[in-house]
């Protein structure tokens, strides 16, 4: 498990229910801010896009706390890879 945040930014389209893309910034907060200024400008208030900027210790985290953005698994599923990024797994 990562001991630091990691930032990462979704960008879902609402027309299509599929998450378009995941960019992951790391540690660098100002970089993370700076492209999530720069994508809400590019599809405006009123677009079918939604960005997110979330902070976490792990994407496997985001992926349990923000299902909705990822395409659909199994919760067994979901939740073994969350185990395993936080190395509790049984495997």
């Amino acid at each position: 498990m990562a001991d630091k945040m990691q930032n990462f930014l979704l960008i879902y389209n609402h027309d299509r229910l599929e998450l378009d893309e995941v960019i992951e910034f790391g540690e660098d907060v100002e970089a993370a801010l700076d492209r999530y200024a720069e994508e809400e400008q590019k599809h405006g208030l009123h677009s079918k896009m939604e960005i997110v900027l979330i902070a976490s210790d792990s994407l496997a985290s985001i992926q349990v706390t923000h299902a909705n953005y990822f395409p659909r698994q199994p919760p067994s599923e979901i939740m073994r890879k969350y185990l395993v990024d936080l190395d509790l797994s049984t495997d």
